[in-house]
């Protein structure tokens, strides 16, 4: 028994009391704050490396001879689809799973 006490005190930690918090809030705030503030930039919030590097989005929209790019891989016999309804079909399967977990929350008592 005692060991099995013994065991049991080594996951017992400090209770959480507003007083407690509070301190530890503060600590935990300076601590951040001088992080941050340092100048190597070694803190937490780290910036991107390619920061100043446009995305692959923006290089698209800004070029537009990258939409006709990928034309000399199309087949003759290839087909063209329409995004949208593939868009308006997973909209519609999303709103029915919605619906269905909806239903079976209110046939087990949970809404």
């Amino acid at each position: 028994q005692a060991e099995i006490e013994k065991e049991r005190q080594k996951y017992i930690g400090t209770p959480v009391t507003l007083e407690t918090f509070t301190t530890w809030k503060q600590k935990f705030d300076e601590e951040m704050a001088q992080k941050s503030a340092t100048a190597d930039g070694k803190g937490l919030v780290k910036k991107s490396a390619h920061a100043d590097k446009p995305t692959g989005r923006q290089l698209f929209e800004q070029d537009k001879s990258l939409a006709k790019s990928d034309d000399k891989y199309m087949n003759v016999d290839d087909v063209a689809i329409d995004a949208s309804l593939i868009e308006n079909e997973l909209e519609d399967i999303s709103s029915s799973e919605d619906e269905d977990d909806n239903s079976s929350r209110k046939v087990n008592g949970l809404e």
